[in-house]
């Protein structure tokens, strides 16, 4: 008579034994695949890294592969504490955009001719305007009356795309 309540045990917990087997193995299967997702995300980053092209100054300066730019730096991010902006506080803004703003490599912008600034309109000196001609292209750089430093860049021709 033991025998009895015990085979009718087991088969009283076969289905739940059965549901608890098969919940286990979906969530076997769940897992395998999230970790073969995980693991196919995380190479498709890597390989995305390894293949990425380091952006030059170049790039930086022209986005959207143009022939120029426009820049700025703001009073708040660099100051020389000048009214008039002459060629030391050109070139110093210049460095400062180059260096610290777009992060480009110390001397992937050279300056070849020192800025040149002259007055636009003769009775008002926060009209100066200064030109500069660096190893990638020329810059006229402006002072606004908010007092940010603006920078128009053109590329120089030798840098043109090749025609094929």
């Amino acid at each position: 008579m033991a025998s009895a309540p015990l085979s009718l045990r087991l088969g009283a917990t076969r289905i739940p034994c059965l549901l608890f087997l098969s919940i286990l193995y979906a969530r076997l299967i769940m897992r395998l695949i999230m970790n073969k997702l995980i693991i196919g995300l995380l190479g498709l980053t890597l390989s995305s890294l390894v293949f990425a092209q380091e952006m030059t100054c170049l790039d930086k300066l022209l986005p959207f592969n143009r022939h120029s730019g426009l820049h700025q730096v703001t009073n708040d991010e660099w100051s020389d504490g000048k009214e008039i902006l002459d060629s030391e506080s050109a070139a110093n803004a210049l460095k400062f955009l180059t260096n610290s703003k777009l992060l480009c490599k110390t001397n992937e912008v050279t300056i070849k001719v020192q800025p040149i600034c002259t007055a636009t309109v003769a009775d008002l000196p926060q009209s100066n305007i200064c030109f500069t001609f660096t190893n990638v292209g020329y810059f006229v750089i402006s002072r606004d009356n908010v007092r940010n430093i603006n920078f128009i860049f053109s590329k120089d021709k030798r840098f043109q795309d090749r025609k094929i």
